[in-house]
């Protein structure tokens, strides 16, 4: 039987050749004749499947189905895990094959975003993934917290159905945060802390956290307490939950405690000396489809619009111009445009789409339906004047009507009797783009973006990217919160 080199690891054979695969990656022992594969029921019923390379199986990867939080939204992603080669398949492109064909399923699936905890930054450039989350980990003695209100609520936890609400919460204001499934995705809430020594306590229901020891390194250091998880409901829980490990004193001297980048810890304490902050680069992630995402993603109240050029080499639906209409902090339109620039005609890059009440709609507070472009308003001035327009590309102002389409008119002129008298001298015109896009960057650098790992002055120290205004995109690329400590 002629078995595809790329497949998803369903029988016996398949799933007992990557185990060893891991075993000699990840460097543990493997007992072949213990192994146990997953049944097909097991298979179905799994939030991960297992991809493949090679037969026998010489490079391989899980992959996890998660719901994750983006800018207050549900949105579908992919975790990629467990990526190992056997060492004498390193270098012939097996990892390579497996996403080359993952990643352009995923963007058939509907998936938006993809996560991984990256071995190397570098290889992982290769497949258009970028690092998008640093973690942020304060290190100080447990008796610094003792000028925090101190919460008299708190509880051991052992079911996690009781914190499932909280962390909705905490996700919606935490970029790809995973909505967790089932016990597996809840592995730091222990049914028997006292046992495993892990412990989840919450705070009312306003805030957890779960933790576990370290024990002194050297003479004279100290028990620590290393939080793996956390969640609270909003500014005072945090305080609350702070407040709380301050009775933890008599047992841990030192407290390591990972926050979202926002979180000013060290200006919540009496002493910043007492305060340790450790960066370090974390999770890596890719945009899947850039239509959804920039559906999705939340824009300033004011309404505006702006063009963006970006490249994908691994996925050609993502490589193009995009322009995109907002209003009321959402995405009103996202259009691809064309696949570069010089297919993109210079109306295209400056027509509006504004909103347009239906004809039968008598109720001034009825919201309105349906778009206007600007080429379709006619001669009347001013069509829709109830509801505000932009013009210029990311830009701020009204329609000036008159000036714009004697100056438009003027220009459009210019340029056919510029192109007539070129055709007369035998020469050719590109249909050149007359005004810029507003950004142009790689899939990598708009993820950042769109995610907010970077704010759009940040990122014009990059290489590749090009945008003559940053100013006008400061209010819609921002720094945001990205917090995902779920693991997979």
């Amino acid at each position: 039987m002629d078995i595809p080199y790329v497949r998803k690891l369903t029988t016996p054979e398949d799933q007992k050749a990557f185990a060893r695969v891991n075993a000699t990656a990840f460097v543990y022992s493997f007992d072949g004749e213990a192994f146990e594969p997953r049944t097909q029921q097991q298979l179905s019923e799994s939030f991960e499947e297992c991809y493949g390379y090679g037969n026998p199986v010489s490079s391989g990867m899980f992959i996890h189905a998660y719901d994750v939080w983006f800018d207050g939204v549900l949105t579908k992603a992919t975790g990629v895990g467990g990526v190992a080669s056997l060492p004498e398949a390193r270098g012939n492109g097996g990892i390579r094959k497996i996403f080359e064909v993952l990643i352009p399923d995923w963007y058939r699936d509907g998936v938006t975003f993809s996560i991984l905890y990256p071995f190397s930054h570098e290889f992982y450039r290769k497949f258009g993934y970028e690092q998008v989350q640093k973690r942020y980990t304060y290190k100080l003695p447990i008796k610094s917290l003792g000028a925090l209100p101190q919460d008299r609520s708190a509880r051991v936890v052992t079911d996690y159905h009781e914190l499932e609400t909280m962390c909705e919460i905490f996700g919606r204001r935490n970029n790809l945060y995973i909505k967790r499934k089932g016990s597996s995705q809840w592995h730091r809430v222990s049914e028997d802390p006292w046992k495993d020594l892990n412990y989840t306590y919450a705070i009312g229901d306003d805030a957890f956290l779960s933790f576990i020891t370290k024990k002194p390194g050297k003479p004279g250091e100290g028990m620590t307490m290393v939080v793996r998880d956390i969640a609270f409901r909003d500014e005072k829980a945090l305080r609350g939950l702070l407040g709380f490990l301050y009775t933890f004193r008599a047992q841990y001297d030192n407290l390591e405690l990972p926050l979202p980048p926002s979180v000013p810890l060290i200006d919540m304490l009496p002493e910043c000396y007492d305060v340790s902050l450790e960066v370090t680069p974390r999770g890596m992630g890719r945009i899947v489809n850039v239509t959804k995402a920039l559906r999705q993603m939340r824009y300033p109240a004011r309404a505006g619009r702006f063009t963006v050029y970006v490249t994908d080499p691994q996925i050609p639906e993502n490589t193009g111009v995009f322009r995109i209409n907002y209003a009321d902090s959402k995405a009103t339109s996202v259009l691809k445009l064309g696949d570069s620039p010089a297919e993109v005609r210079p109306e295209e890059l400056t027509e509006v789409q504004v909103f347009k009440p239906a004809e039968e709609t008598k109720d001034e507070d009825e919201k309105p339906t349906g778009f206007v472009f600007r080429k379709d308003w006619g001669e009347d001035p001013e069509p829709l004047a109830d509801y505000m327009t932009y013009t210029s590309s990311a830009a701020a102002g009204f329609l000036k009507e008159s000036e714009e389409k004697k100056a438009k008119e003027a220009a459009e002129a210019q340029k056919r009797a510029a192109a007539e008298a070129a055709k007369e001298a035998g020469e050719e015109t590109p249909d050149a783009i007359s005004s810029p896009v507003d950004l142009t960057c790689s899939i990598q650098v708009l993820t950042q973006l769109v995610l907010g790992t970077l704010s759009i002055d940040q990122v014009l120290y990059l290489p590749g990217v090009s945008c003559p205004n940053p100013t006008a995109l400061r209010p819609i690329f921002v720094k945001k919160d990205i917090f995902f400590t779920d693991g997979f």
